[in-house]
């Protein structure tokens, strides 16, 4: 479904008229998207205009089905006007349910983002989370599961007082597989999975941030490696989650010179890549699971992609891009912005990524002409080999720079994740068959 709700909520008002006329209304539209752009363009209409005579709908649901200690969640959930500061109003009023409250405080997070205090909300929602009995706790819903962890394991990164440690991102990973196996049989497998890798891209991006050494960095992220199960979800190959943690290991063996492990880092980014945009209306359900949107944030990923590749004689392309997308993400940068503007968090996380990527790809002019020349000319004749595996392990060797008292270090180099490596199935371009829906599939706030 498009149309999310917690699941409280949901079982109040799923087999009403209004939410299935609401549910049929959003995938007609959503069935007509072809092409990034305008799911882009469409997420910004349903939080403008084309949602106001839904909200119409969503208050004859309130009035008919909604017990009362529910409706405030509900209006949060459905109302797009319900900014910070009116989040953070009703937060503080203590009538509200437990999970009520939980609900608002995960909503106040994801506006924080763009101030930089969601790291005291964050914490907030990780003691208030931890202040209620298991009992309780178990019955809510997977929403409320899903947001504590990532709230306690983001708190977990900042609290970890060697930032240059190599269990630095072992610890996060150790969390994480708790998590797993705490909620395993109160939050379905996919939503759990998808939530562990997400978080798992998130806290490497923090890792990345908050390590005075890129090459610390790069040992830390290749100490520690998730299993390959965790993408064996609907979306796996679809998410967000996978480009994210490519487009990170790339960039850290970029910095550090590694330049064997770059090209390949980067051949699987595109490939996975063009894989999704083979199958574009599967691709746009994967980025929108839950309440997560991040269309935005993987056009900004295809945008570097596509600046990269005219420069390499690479046997991986974004074939399977429209002339739309193309044109769209290779326009200029207030160009885009003003296309996609909106007052949501996503699209402040987008102007951050996009600016990322583009200043990465300008600051950098001097090394990405010496991975050019690796890719062209060692690299090409690296993957003639017979026992050439892109998705193999490599062995690095790195010298920091900054610390010219150590000796070169080696360690193995995993391309995306470790044990029972699944081996890339190229799906058929032509197919247009969806896997079935289910009653918690698909599910994004808008």
């Amino acid at each position: 479904m498009l149309y999310y709700f917690p699941e409280r909520i949901y079982e109040f008002v799923k087999e009403s008229d209004e939410y299935k006329y609401i549910s049929e209304k959003m995938e007609e539209t959503f069935n007509e998207i072809k092409t990034l752009r305008d799911a882009i363009a469409w997420e910004n209409k349903v939080n403008t205009k084309f949602y106001q005579p839904f909200l119409n709908e969503v208050d004859l649901m309130i009035d008919k089905y909604i017990p009362e200690s529910y409706r405030i969640e509900t209006l949060v959930c459905a109302d797009v006007s319900y900014n910070k500061d009116k989040l953070l109003e009703l937060y503080n009023d203590y009538e509200q349910n437990d999970e009520t409250r939980l609900f608002i405080m995960s909503n106040i997070i994801n506006w924080s983002y763009d101030d930089r205090t969601y790291p005291v909300f964050q914490n907030i929602y990780k003691n208030f989370y931890e202040s209620i009995e298991w009992d309780k706790l178990k019955n809510m819903s997977s929403y409320v599961h899903l947001k504590y962890i990532t709230a306690s394991t983001e708190t977990l990164c900042r609290k970890i007082e060697d930032k240059s440690t190599v269990d630095y991102l072992k610890q996060i990973k150790d969390h994480l597989d708790e998590c797993r196996e705490k909620y395993k049989d109160i939050v379905s497998k996919d939503f759990l999975d998808y939530e562990y890798l997400e978080v798992f891209a998130h806290c490497i991006t923090l890792m990345t941030d908050e390590m005075t050494s890129d090459y610390a960095a790069y040992e830390a992220l290749n100490s520690t490696s998730i299993d390959e199960d965790l993408f064996n979800i609907q979306y796996g190959d679809y998410s967000i989650a996978k480009i994210s943690i490519l487009n990170t290991k790339f960039e850290l063996a970029f910095a550090c010179r590694d330049f064997n492990a770059a090209c390949r880092y980067f051949d699987l980014l595109v490939r996975y890549t063009n894989y999704g945009l083979a199958n574009i209306s599967k691709l746009l359900r994967g980025l929108m699971v839950y309440d997560k949107i991040m269309i935005e944030m993987y056009a900004a990923s295809v945008r570097r992609i596509l600046k990269v590749l005219p420069n390499i004689d690479s046997n991986e392309s974004l074939s399977n891009i429209n002339i739309i997308d193309k044109e769209f993400v290779m326009s200029d940068e207030d160009n885009i912005l003003k296309t996609t503007k909106n007052d949501e968090p996503g699209w402040l996380s987008f102007q951050k990524t996009l600016k990322h990527y583009d200043d990465w790809f300008n600051n950098n002019e001097y090394t990405l002409n010496l991975f050019y020349d690796y890719y062209n000319d060692q690299y090409a004749k690296d993957r003639e080999a017979a026992d050439f595996d892109l998705e193999g392990v490599l062995v690095a060797t790195v010298n920091d720079p900054g610390n010219k008292n150590t000796e070169p270090k080696s360690f193995n180099v995993y391309p995306l994740s470790t044990k029972n490596k699944v081996e890339f199935k190229k799906e058929d371009e032509t197919s247009t068959e969806e896997t079935p829906a289910t009653e918690t599939d698909d599910t994004s706030d808008n």
